[in-house]
């Protein structure tokens, strides 16, 4: 009886956390760079340093809570970073792909109102089917086929409105926004599916993943920052423009990844589908309500409804699960083909 009564509680708690973490990585991105001069605002590439930061020690402290003692904790430390190093040097890819993607999300919140790049970034959903079709042999259904025209059509009519109808901000810039939303949506697609992958064929846990990820990730979000910019972190050192606002950019960002892993593992595809739908909402009504950016119009909120009834139907449809021999996964041809070799 307790074992049903926790697993509830886990569930609709990952899914509280997921839409909280949702909703506030986006604002507090947004509103640590709202009104602030370009001259004046903080590093993008420290603050993900400092999101890894905090993930790798959240990560580390949990493997050191689940582990059964000291001995097998620091035996398993040994053993997937030192003894297997060839894994550890996959995880280098995602890893790598994850830092960009943190970089390239930062930059599209500083030109894009909080609304439609929470719509526009729902791309990464048909980008994830197109990298997971190719790496994985993944198929799909009719009904996820039409869950994607319905994204491409939801997240063209929040946009599309904004020659006439947007408010003017600051720094609102819709070309400078999509070269970043777009390709961070890429990025995030196949650092996810490789990131499937490389938990599918491993016997370590999600923890020491995150580890091991963590580990390159604070190595590439480290030379990204002093090289991209060494002048300014030289001159005004690497914590400038920092206030409460940054380092809850920095705090929330790091462990949102964590959230998500619990998430996945305790709620699953339908409970994450509701989740991702109301954080939709939700970040629409701040966009036209708090921020002001987005002038509450039919045709926006209409694509909105869209966008949510699109990742209902997308994420609901199970029934698309290729089997073992329909899949013709490239990663699998590409790693035969090496042991041939």
């Amino acid at each position: 009886m307790f074992g049903v009564h926790s697993t509830e509680s886990l569930k609709w708690g990952c899914l509280l956390l997921l839409i909280v973490q949702t909703v506030a990585i986006v604002v507090l991105k947004r509103q640590s760079t709202t009104g602030v001069a370009s001259d004046e605002r903080y590093v993008a590439s420290t603050a993900v340093f400092f999101s890894e930061l905090f993930k790798f020690v959240c990560s580390l402290s949990m493997h050191a809570y689940t582990s059964p003692s000291i001995q097998s904790c620091f035996q398993e430390l040994h053993k997937h970073l030192i003894l297997d190093a060839k894994e550890f040097l996959k995880t280098g890819v995602p890893a790598a792909l994850f830092t960009i993607q943190n970089n390239l999300l930062i930059m599209a919140l500083t030109y894009l109102a909080v609304g439609k790049f929470q719509v526009l970034y729902q791309l990464k959903v048909p980008a994830t089917a197109f990298v997971s079709s190719v790496l994985l042999g993944t198929r799909f259904g009719r009904n996820k086929m039409l869950a994607i025209a319905m994204l491409m059509v939801g997240s063209v009519l929040v946009v599309g409105h904004k020659a006439a109808y947007a408010v003017p901000t600051q720094s609102d810039n819709l070309s400078r926004g999509l070269m970043a939303v777009i390709p961070a949506c890429f990025t995030s697609a196949f650092a996810c599916v490789y990131m499937e992958k490389l938990l599918k064929d491993t016997t370590a846990s999600l923890w020491m993943r995150n580890i091991q990820m963590s580990s390159w990730s604070l190595l590439i979000s480290m030379i990204i920052m002093f090289v991209g910019s060494r002048d300014r972190i030289r001159e005004e050192g690497i914590l400038t423009g920092y206030n409460s606002t940054v380092w809850a950019v920095a705090y929330v960002n790091g462990i949102g990844g964590l959230i998500i892993a619990a998430t996945m593992k305790y709620a699953g595809n339908i409970l994450k589908c509701f989740a991702s739908g109301l954080a939709i909402v939700l970040l629409y009504c701040v966009s036209v309500f708090y921020f002001q950016e987005i002038p509450l119009t039919l045709e926006a909120t209409l694509g909105v409804v869209v966008t949510i009834m699109a990742s209902y139907i997308y994420t609901s449809d199970v029934q698309t699960v290729p089997t073992q021999r329909e899949q013709t996964p490239l990663l699998t041809k590409l790693e035969k083909e090496k042991t041939a070799v």
